[in-house]
């Protein structure tokens, strides 16, 4: 089975409130598998009426969510952080995701 892994960015921290923003999902870049998101591709699943998205540790299921999403939106290119587009110069966009964590996961376990 093939995996794929790509780098996280980190928008805003803050500590205090246990909240992270960053982007999750860069379109218009084609990674190491030759694929390539677009903008728009996430915006059927945003939009159709699920309210609770999970936030999972490496997307395993068997373990309860670290922490609760509490926004997720498609940004064009504008709404990229300077070190997408380092990354990525031909971005045309991504998926922006607001978790808050739980009170029991530890700081080192939010990135």
């Amino acid at each position: 089975m093939l995996y794929k892994t790509l780098p996280y960015f980190v928008k805003e921290l803050d500590q205090k409130t246990r909240t992270v923003t960053g982007i999750f999902a860069v379109h218009g870049n084609v990674d190491s598998g030759l694929d390539m998101s677009v903008n728009g591709s996430f915006e059927k699943r945003l939009k159709d009426g699920r309210s609770r998205v999970r936030f999972l540790w490496n997307h395993n299921s068997m373990n309860p969510p670290i922490a609760s999403v509490k926004d997720v939106r498609e940004v064009d290119r504008t709404g990229l952080p300077a070190k997408v587009l380092d990354w990525a110069p031909d971005a045309t966009g991504g998926v922006e995701v607001t978790r808050k964590y739980y009170e029991e996961i530890t700081y080192r376990d939010w990135e």
